[in-house]
């Protein structure tokens, strides 16, 4: 059976905590004049760029006309700040995640990459952490192009689709650490794979109802995501 691996970006492959939050907290303050993080919005996990910074506006007073005003700039003052401060420090790629990949690519399963981050930032950290060769630009899809995380999805699916012809829904497989992310897997109906490594509390990972749910993939937890994909014989 033909086989598509989709992966999440953020608490999934990468939780670089640090570039992020800094990203956000400087946008923030450069467009509204306010001092916030993304720690301070509980409602980012699987969202857009301009979403999360509306919301950390929002819940620091700013008034709604006024986001709204300026909604058309925070995706560009987010990218510039976000390319400055990735030229500065390193990524905190999780435990287990190039082994995983690793071991797809070599059975020739097709990686799409799903992020809420716009085309220009997800690009520069594919790059800066060096998985280009396992995720191909033309094979990723992005939150400026997206509405909601089925969108995401079904953006991906097509993207793999185009290039490697249809794959049946049962072989289809979702990696995400957001309820959210997971949620919108399950109603396409795909199999979903929670991996509660990111900020996500694992509990609410698994009220999502994933297929498969792992702490982490550390410890070569990475080797019995690839038995669900492959069964044993080509792990």
């Amino acid at each position: 059976m033909k086989k598509l691996v989709i992966s999440d970006w953020f608490g999934t492959i990468d939780l670089s905590w640090h570039i992020f939050d800094e990203c956000y907290r400087m946008t923030v303050e450069d467009l509204f004049g306010v001092e916030g993080s993304m720690r301070d919005d509980p409602n980012y996990f699987a969202s857009t760029n301009t979403d999360v910074v509306s919301e950390i506006a929002r819940r620091r007073g700013i008034p709604e006309e006024e986001i709204s005003s300026k909604k058309d700039l925070i995706l560009s003052a987010y990218q510039n700040n976000f390319l400055n401060v990735l030229g500065q420090d390193k990524l905190h790629i999780l435990p287990g995640a190039r082994g995983l990949f690793y071991g797809l690519k070599r059975n020739r399963v097709p990686l799409t990459l799903i992020s809420g981050e716009s085309k220009a930032t997800l690009d520069a950290l594919v790059r800066k952490a060096g998985l280009d060769i396992y995720f191909p630009e033309d094979m990723r899809s992005y939150g400026d192009e997206a509405r909601d995380r089925i969108e995401l999805l079904k953006l991906a699916i097509e993207r793999a689709e185009n290039k490697h012809g249809q794959f049946p829904k049962d072989g289809i497989y979702l990696l995400d650490d957001s309820a959210r992310g997971l949620s919108a897997g399950n109603s396409l109906g795909i199999r979903t794979i929670g991996v509660a490594s990111g900020p996500t509390k694992y509990e609410e990972v698994a009220s999502s109802n994933p297929a498969h749910l792992f702490e982490d993939l550390g410890n070569h937890r990475y080797r019995e995501v690839l038995k669900i994909i492959f069964g044993n014989s080509q792990v």
